[in-house]
């Protein structure tokens, strides 16, 4: 069933977001092409988000005339932790192991993608692969070997995409909307202002680096320690308090003031959807301060093994980096939405080649 984009505001809104200039990174994005034409309007897609901790892949049927996604055929991830490559102060950029995992991770999603027959292909990359010395070469690889056309974004282009996804997926109207973004090395909070752009928090502490800062600075660990876990009541009362004033002195104005709004509506992505009180895919999936400071009691002196998942080293130093900047910026209650960078990537016509439908009575 087709899903509109954004409620009452509708498409005219949706167009401005798709044609408004946000600066983008290096990379081999495909240049601007105007709308296909097509027949049905109706074209198969597969998105592919290269994140800092988390690869996933997305097939849909996107509708260009409606700027919706029809139907969702595939949606998988994979944990791939290029942002502990880069977070290390000693490394030189991804590991081979690190890549391997990437590539394979990659080939894996391709293939499952393939039988269903896309259209075209497109990936994105984010904070790591902007930050890893050795990112041009692997891509260069992953373009070569899999034929995925990988893009590397700016941070402001990676708000963007968030944005578009969340407020369709959330049918929240825009104007009312802060989303908030956190990766494994980087952080957005994403709102549009009255005049019509999106202002942008670039934020640099995100899971990885609030992973490192309890590892190094909290703890006093040396390089080679990776996990923070187990983590006391103590270092915990620092680490939040850490993340508390960063967020006070860091977020711009302008959000904090959108933030204290009663009628905006906070929607979460990226790591946030897996620190509710039900799976994101669920209807009424929030995250509030009060669920993650009972989950952090909880987890609080319990090692990797016992907290379990291949994301149990950063399960306790993300809750005290999201509770940081909840209380800071007084936000009680995040919405959360099952939503990555597949999801504006599919809507976004630049990073797509244009395709022409012909219908046989042309031929």
């Amino acid at each position: 069933m087709r899903r509109p984009v954004f409620e009452r505001l509708g498409r005219a809104l949706v167009g401005m977001l798709l044609t408004q200039a946000v600066a983008c990174g290096t990379g081999s994005t495909q240049p601007t092409t105007s709308l296909p034409e097509v027949a049905d309007c109706v074209v198969r897609r597969a998105a592919f988000d290269i994140g800092s901790g988390t690869t996933k892949v997305k097939v849909a049927d996107v509708n260009l005339c409606d700027k919706t996604l029809d139907e969702i055929l595939l949606a998988e991830d994979a944990p791939v932790f290029y942002g502990v490559d880069v977070a290390d102060p000693y490394g030189d950029g991804f590991r081979q192991v690190t890549k391997d995992r990437g590539f394979a991770a990659l080939a894996s999603f391709r293939a499952r993608a393939e039988a269903y027959e896309p259209e075209a292909y497109a990936a994105v990359a984010t904070a790591a692969f902007r930050r890893a010395r050795n990112a041009p070469e692997f891509i260069a690889r992953i373009e070569r070997e899999l034929e995925i056309p990988v893009n590397l974004i700016a941070q402001a282009r990676e708000a963007r995409l968030g944005f578009l996804g969340a407020v369709r997926s959330a049918h929240v109207v825009p104007e009312r909307a802060v989303v908030w973004d956190v990766g494994g090395s980087s952080m957005q909070m994403t709102a549009l202002n009255d005049d019509g752009r999106l202002v942008i928090y670039e934020g640099s502490l995100a899971s990885g680096q609030m992973r490192e800062h309890v590892v190094h600075h909290v703890q006093g660990k040396g390089p080679d320690v990776t996990s923070p876990n187990p983590v006391s009541h103590d270092e915990a009362a620092a680490a939040r308090s850490y993340a508390e004033a960063y967020a006070a002195e860091n977020v711009d104005a302008r959000l904090r003031d959108k933030l204290s709004d009663p009628d905006t509506v906070v929607i979460g992505i990226g790591a946030l959807k897996y620190y509710g009180n039900r799976p994101a895919n669920q209807p009424g999936a929030t995250c509030s301060s009060r669920g993650l400071q009972v989950r952090i009691a909880d987890l609080l002196g319990k090692s990797d093994d016992q907290i379990g998942g291949d994301y149990a080293a950063t399960q306790v130093s993300d809750r005290l980096l999201l509770l940081g900047f909840m209380q800071a910026l007084g936000i009680q209650e995040v919405h959360l939405v099952d939503v990555d960078l597949t999801d504006g990537l599919l809507l976004e016509s630049e990073f797509w080649p244009r395709v022409v439908h012909f219908s046989d009575s042309s031929l």
